[in-house]
């Protein structure tokens, strides 16, 4: 990575407009999940600038040139809430207002971005409940991977009844991959060995009701799926009136 760093800071100010062109250009185009600007970022700005610096100096790089003043004025990254450094002016640029990006309700972020969280409607430990003031609801999982436990089962039926109250539709939707990786095989796991077998039945039960909630909803469910949707997470899928699912998406 080092060179590639090297390389990309070098000649940023040639090849694109801001660092975020770079980053999603090869996010996009060799399926990374952070660009070499992302990556520094992430690994600490300061000290990888300074492995490079002096490597350059002991003559272990591909190239002696060296890294731009911008890269080391103190900055901790490119990417931030304000935009994402651009060489030319020596500011951040914030992403472009064209109507065309507005129909990206939530479009990839890059390290350090953020985006508008919508309006909460309600939470618990395992759901949030939000709209951003169309009529339609968007419930988002809390738990790592977006695994299935007994708060995401209680939270995805309130959501639905608060949606038939007082929404239009429903999106079962996660800010970020994957769609759900299913049952918290953890949690089960824990109650069998405690020898707590009737709880561990009544969430099986609550499983299926919690899927009946959504076929059966007094409003459309849609299930916007990206990545993995497993065991679990595939059954609440199935049982959503209308699937809008990414490339890359595997079902099952």
């Amino acid at each position: 990575f080092r060179d590639l760093f090297h390389y990309t800071a070098y000649h940023l100010a040639d090849i694109a407009e801001t660092a975020r062109d770079v980053d999603f250009a090869i996010r996009w185009g060799y399926g990374w999940k952070l660009g070499p600007f992302e990556t520094w970022q992430a690994a600490g700005w300061q000290q990888v600038t300074a492995w490079i610096n002096a490597d350059i100096a002991a003559g272990k790089t591909m190239s002696k040139a060296p890294l731009p003043a911008w890269v080391t004025d103190g900055r901790t990254g490119v990417h931030g809430s304000d935009g994402s450094f651009a060489p030319r002016s020596g500011t951040h640029l914030a992403r472009s207002t064209h109507p065309v990006y507005q129909r990206q309700i939530y479009p990839d972020a890059l390290l350090g971005e953020r985006f508008d969280q919508g309006q909460t409607l309600w939470e618990n430990a395992g759901v949030r409940l939000w709209t951003l003031g169309d009529d339609l609801g968007i419930v988002s999982f809390k738990t790592k991977m977006h695994t299935v436990n007994d708060a995401v089962l209680d939270g995805v039926q309130e959501a639905v009844t608060r949606a038939e109250r007082e929404l239009k539709a429903l999106v079962l939707w996660q800010s970020s991959e994957p769609f759900s990786a299913g049952a918290d095989l953890k949690g089960a796991l824990g109650l069998l060995q405690a020898g707590k077998i009737d709880a561990f039945e009544a969430m099986i039960a609550n499983f299926q009701a919690t899927s009946m909630r959504i076929k059966y909803a007094l409003v459309p469910v849609v299930a916007a799926v990206r990545g993995l949707a497993l065991g679990g997470g595939c059954e609440f899928q199935m049982h959503s009136a209308r699937t809008v699912a990414a490339l890359e998406s595997y079902i099952g």
